[in-house]
């Protein structure tokens, strides 16, 4: 116990005065000395809205990169298509030669009495 005259102001914050032996740790004293004035408190939740904003631009660049993978994906897919039909113009073309020798066959065939 302090003696006479030696007592401690409340406002001395946290951490200081007689509550300092409790076994819990004390909350280190805020730069005003345990007063939490508005402006302290204002900055505390600027710097929580800046934290916000900093998770939600993170947020919307992996939103970007996703988009752009599945364009990228996309643009694959229209290239397979492409290749696709051009191998079936590209057989079509061939069957096209094929029974063009054939009727070239036959019509030898017809002439020559075969």
């Amino acid at each position: 116990m302090p003696r006479r005259g030696t007592s401690v102001p409340a406002s001395a914050g946290p951490g200081v005065g007689r509550s300092s032996h409790r076994a819990y740790p004390v909350r280190p004293p805020t730069p005003q000395a345990g007063v939490r004035t508005a402006e302290f408190r204002t900055a505390e939740s600027r710097a929580a809205e800046s934290r916000t904003a900093e998770s939600r631009a993170a947020e919307s660049r992996t939103a970007e990169s996703r988009a752009a993978e599945s364009r990228t994906a996309e643009s694959r897919a229209a290239e397979s298509r492409t290749a696709e039909s051009r191998a079936a113009e590209s057989r079509a073309a061939e069957s096209r030669a094929a029974e063009s020798r054939a009727a070239e066959s036959r019509a030898d065939r017809s002439r020559t009495g075969r």
